[in-house]
C-alpha cells in the first residue's frame, strides 16, 4: 500500500495532523480503496475553511454509526440521509468525507474514454476532483490509470457535455426571464443562482477544463484561456448582491453571457 503524507501548508499545522488521522482510520477499512482531499479556504478565519475528502470503495460502506464510532473524537457528526457522505467538525476544522465506489467511478470514466458523459447533469466536478485531489492513501495502481485517462479524453465527450450543457443554460436562461416578466424575486434568486454556475460550467467546457466546486469557480474565470471579452465584467454584474441593477438590467447580461458561449460552442 502507498502511503502519502498530505500537506495543507496554507491550512496550517491542524488540517496536516485531521489528514493524516483520518487517512489511519479509513486505510484501516477493508472496503477502502483509496482517499484523496481538497482543502478549502486560506486560513482559519476562512469562512470556506474545510476539509473535503472522497473515499473509494470496493465494498458498499459500512453503517453510519459504525463510521460515527470510528469518529468518535469527532464533532457535530451527521450522516446524509443516502449514507454516502459525513460531515464533522475535528476541533475547529469542517470536514466532509464522501464514499463513491470504485466500481461506479470507473464506469463513468471509461465511458468518457468513449466519448460518452455519464457524469450527472453532465457536470465534471466529479473528474476534477480526481484530478485535483491530494491522494491520502492508495491501495493499488487504479489511481494512475484513472487519473491518466480523464488527463486526455476525447472530443467526443466535451461534444456532448457541451450539448446537454447549453441546453441547461438555455432552459435556466428561460427560468430567468420568467421570474423577471412576473418580477418574482425569490425565484429570480433561485434562478440566478443556478444560472452563473451553469454559465461558468459551460465556460470550463468550452475549454475542455474540469469544472471547480462553486465557491472557486469565479476566482478561476481568470485563468481560463479562451474567455469572451466582455464575459468577466458581464460575470461580476450579474452576482452583485446590490439594489443598482435590476432583475431586467440582470437578465439582460445573462442573455448576452448565454449568446455568446452558445456562439463559441458552434
Amino acid at each position: 500500500m502507498v502511503r502519502f503524507l498530505v500537506a495543507v501548508n496554507d491550512l496550517g499545522r491542524q488540517a496536516v495532523e485531521v489528514a493524516h488521522h483520518i487517512s489511519d482510520i479509513l486505510s484501516s477499512w477493508d472496503e477502502v480503496d483509496a482517499a484523496f482531499e481538497l482543502a478549502y479556504g486560506e486560513d482559519r478565519y476562512d469562512p470556506y475553511l474545510a476539509l473535503s475528502i472522497d473515499a473509494y470503495l470496493s465494498a458498499p460502506i459500512r453503517d453510519p454509526d459504525q463510521r460515527h464510532g470510528a469518529f468518535s473524537e469527532a464533532g457535530a457528526f451527521e450522516s446524509a440521509i443516502l449514507g454516502n457522505k459525513d460531515r464533522f467538525l475535528a476541533g475547529d476544522l469542517p470536514v466532509r468525507i464522501e464514499y463513491k465506489l470504485t466500481s461506479r467511478f470507473m464506469e463513468l470514466v471509461r465511458a468518457a474514454q468513449e466519448g460518452r458523459c455519464l457524469l450527472r447533469a453532465a457536470r465534471t466536478f466529479a473528474f476534477y476532483r480526481l484530478s485535483h485531489g491530494e491522494p491520502l492513501f492508495v491501495r493499488n495502481d487504479w489511481f494512475g490509470a484513472a487519473r491518466d485517462s480523464i488527463s486526455s479524453l476525447p472530443s467526443s465527450f466535451w461534444t456532448s457535455v457541451l450539448q446537454v450543457q447549453i441546453a441547461t443554460l438555455d432552459h435556466l436562461l428561460s427560468d430567468l426571464q420568467a421570474a423577471t416578466a412576473r418580477q418574482d424575486p425569490f425565484y429570480f434568486t433561485v434562478a440566478s443562482g443556478r444560472f452563473a454556475s451553469q454559465v461558468v460550467a459551460v465556460l470550463f467546457a468550452l475549454n475542455r477544463m474540469f469544472e471547480p466546486s462553486p465557491r472557486l469557480m469565479q476566482s478561476y474565470v481568470g485563468q481560463i484561456p479562451d474567455v469572451p471579452d466582455s464575459f468577466k465584467g458581464n460575470l461580476e454584474h450579474f452576482c452583485r448582491a446590490d439594489a443598482v441593477i435590476t432583475m431586467d438590467q440582470k437578465t439582460e447580461i445573462a442573455a448576452l453571457m448565454a449568446r455568446e458561449l452558445s456562439a463559441l460552442a458552434e
